[in-house]
């Protein structure tokens, strides 16, 4: 009972949290005129999946406190938690490592830095997968998971990928910058127009194929790292299994 009120604890304070950072993000949007763009965006679908996770799961441990109850149930089905996870630590390490760097060097162009810009990326990209992955590994009964989830975790970054290029095609242009400029894609490197300027392009190969490439590239990513939480879940089953063990020993006959 009482490691179901500080899961409470930490679910409903990451729910409120996660409120907080899609109406910050969206409000934030609003001012420059593209909120309805932040869909299309994986930063906020993502931390929109975390969010209805957390909903779900604090509603269930709401529930089994007030009935006295303590079960595995009380988690969602593992892989679709488990691949949720990884997709918000993607969002971290893309962020962080890509997309913040490229605004730095003034690649992302025409970012606001406001004070709100600032406490949006520290909610969707630091706080949000910080809670979840924290979440994941204090409090959801590991194991079950094999080689095909790594697969299976696939469709939807296959899926969200389509949904650009298709959006690029045929709904014309992601964002018009001041200069006229026009961008096709919600990141930076997805765009052609600054994957033109890559030393390989320039000698004649085209940017399309280029972007086939990065595609390719990021689907390695999403399977490598599902393959290594894959075995980080199986560490952490068999390490409750020896707590457990432990906690209660196999009296054997005499």
């Amino acid at each position: 009972m009482q490691k179901n009120s500080i899961q409470i604890i930490w679910r409903f304070s990451a729910l409120f949290l996660g409120i907080i950072a899609l109406t910050i993000n969206l409000i934030n949007a609003s001012f420059y005129g593209d909120s309805s763009l932040q869909l299309f965006y994986f930063t906020f679908q993502t931390n929109l999946f975390v969010t209805i996770n957390f909903a779900v799961l604090t509603a269930k441990n709401i529930y089994y406190i007030k009935h006295k109850r303590i079960d595995k149930s009380l988690n969602n089905n593992h892989s679709t938690v488990t691949a949720i996870t990884l997709y918000i630590f993607i969002t971290f390490l893309v962020f962080w490592l890509v997309v913040a760097p490229m605004a730095v060097l003034g690649n992302n162009l025409e970012i606001h830095l406001t004070p709100l810009y600032f406490v949006n990326n520290f909610l969707v990209h630091a706080l949000m997968p910080f809670m979840a992955i924290i979440d994941w590994v204090m409090f959801c009964p590991h194991g079950g998971l094999n080689k095909k989830c790594a697969f299976f975790w696939l469709i939807y970054p296959l899926l969200y990928g389509a949904s650009l290029v298709f959006r690029a095609f045929f709904c014309g242009p992601f964002k018009i910058l001041s200069d006229g400029t026009k961008l096709y894609y919600p990141y930076p490197f997805l765009e052609p127009l600054f994957i033109l300027r890559l030393e390989v392009c320039q000698k004649g190969l085209s940017p399309y194929v280029v972007l086939v490439f990065v595609y390719i590239f990021l689907f390695m990513i999403f399977y490598v790292l599902g393959r290594l939480t894959i075995a980080l879940d199986y560490s952490l089953a068999q390490e409750e299994t020896t707590k457990n063990t432990a906690k209660n020993p196999i009296k054997k006959c005499r």
